[in-house]
């Protein structure tokens, strides 16, 4: 770490510079050409190609994803998986966008509902004290 802090540095301060070969190794790893990393008008990193169409909304889901719980993700991935039809995955969302409109006991109820319609398992109760 001390090195490439010394190579961050420029060597000033510390009574000795960066070889040139060490350079050459740093720019060849961050995938750039030693002008490049030694240029100040070029930005020392690419961009990232999976945020290049992003949107500040994006961006925000992507944190709320990565703040969720397993069953949240699991279940995101597997919406958004090619397994899932666009026309399932629209009915889906419907459905979705239609329970949330409910408040938090109705829409309990109405999963509950439907998951046994179809002979599935259906959650757990809620706890009345939220646990």
């Amino acid at each position: 770490m001390e090195r490439c802090q010394g190579f961050e540095a420029g060597g000033r301060g510390r009574g000795r510079a960066t070889r040139e070969q060490n350079v050459a190794k740093i720019a060849a790893v961050l995938g750039l050409t030693r002008e490049a990393l030694l240029s100040d008008d070029q930005p020392a990193d690419k961009p990232n190609p999976l945020l290049v169409n992003l949107r500040t909304e994006d961006l925000v889901i992507a944190n709320q994803f990565h703040h969720a719980a397993a069953e949240v993700k699991y279940a995101t991935k597997h919406f958004l998986s090619p397994a899932v039809s666009d026309e399932v995955r629209e009915r889906l969302a419907l459905i979705l966008r239609l329970l949330l409109q409910l408040d938090d006991d109705r829409a309990f109820e109405a999963v509950t509902q439907m998951l046994a319609v179809f002979d599935l398992t259906p959650p757990k109760a809620k706890d009345p004290a939220g646990f």
